[in-house]
């Protein structure tokens, strides 16, 4: 664990010392940083190892994908538009680039290079699920889809993938096959996103009611209910951990909306109760009404 890579960096140290115009040391040493959560000194072992090489793709690649971890994005884009030239033998740095576009907000530009990088990497899960993912983010559900799909197929248990395509089901309203496909969780989660994105957009009650209803609907089935209370359940924490104290009168909206529309399903009492709890505390900042 983290003592292992504490020792890792000692010795990289040492190895620097000795030899500093090492260029793969620091190499080393900015992977070891990162995977301890050093993004800022890793950042700094990546830009050495660059001076001391400039010609080697590999430092600038590390140091471009550790941006955008940092969502960094317009700082990682022109370093790996300068690295496209390599692409044939790495082709990674395509869908990474594509990443670095999607990021600064240029989707459909960035849809070019991922549907490039499946060509170039058919059986890379990651270049399907971000394609699939421009393309929801383009308003191209079933396009989106078929992409999902083919990620999916090749890493079927990958978390990130199995969310993408619950979204793409979602938005081309393909309930059955969600529930058939998807682990409830996963389903939870991803209803946990619907309706963050309608608190976001500015909790409009209207759009609230409709969501709700038509997922009532929609999540009558097997599975279903179990599913939306989960993600109501998510949501409910969200807010208590996330909502500031001026928002507590739209989240009260929330609490009358899921109240009518649920409280006759004895499987959701717990999602009512807990919710109204949570809004009671937003209005009062009075931790007794936790108990």
């Amino acid at each position: 664990g983290a003592g292992k890579n504490e020792l890792a960096l000692s010795a990289f140290d040492e190895a620097s010392a000795l030899s500093p115009r090492d260029d793969t040391v620091l190499m080393d040493k900015g992977q070891v940083l990162e995977k301890l959560g050093r993004s800022e000194e890793a950042l700094a072992a990546y830009s050495q190892a660059i001076r001391i090489d400039p010609e080697w793709y590999t430092h600038r690649f590390l140091k471009a994908s550790l941006l955008i971890k940092m969502r960094r994005y317009s700082e990682a884009e022109p370093l790996l538009k300068a690295l496209l030239g390599h692409s044939k033998r790495a082709p990674l740095i395509v869908c990474t680039y594509g990443c670095a576009l999607a990021g600064s907000g240029n989707v459909r530009k960035a849809l070019a290079y991922f549907v490039k990088a499946t060509r170039l990497m058919p059986n890379n899960p990651d270049s399907w699920r971000f394609k699939g993912q421009a393309l929801l983010d383009l308003r191209r559900p079933s396009e989106a889809l078929v992409a999902l799909e083919k990620a999916s197929k090749i890493a079927p248990s990958d978390d990130q993938v199995q969310f993408q395509l619950c979204k793409a089901l979602l938005a081309v309203r393909k309930y059955q096959r969600i529930l058939a496909e998807i682990p409830i969780e996963g389903v939870a989660h991803c209803i946990f996103h619907e309706l963050l994105e309608l608190a976001n957009e500015g909790h409009n009650k209207a759009r609230i009611e409709r969501t709700l209803m038509s997922f009532r609907t929609a999540f009558a089935m097997e599975s279903g209910p179990e599913a939306l209370a989960g993600g109501l359940i998510e949501f409910t924490s969200h807010a208590y951990r996330h909502a500031a104290a001026d928002e507590a009168r739209q989240l009260r909206m929330w609490s009358e909306v899921i109240s009518k529309l649920f409280s006759s399903d004895r499987r959701f009492e717990i999602v009512i109760k807990v919710f109204d709890v949570m809004v009671r505390y937003k209005e009062s900042g009075d931790e007794t009404v936790l108990m």
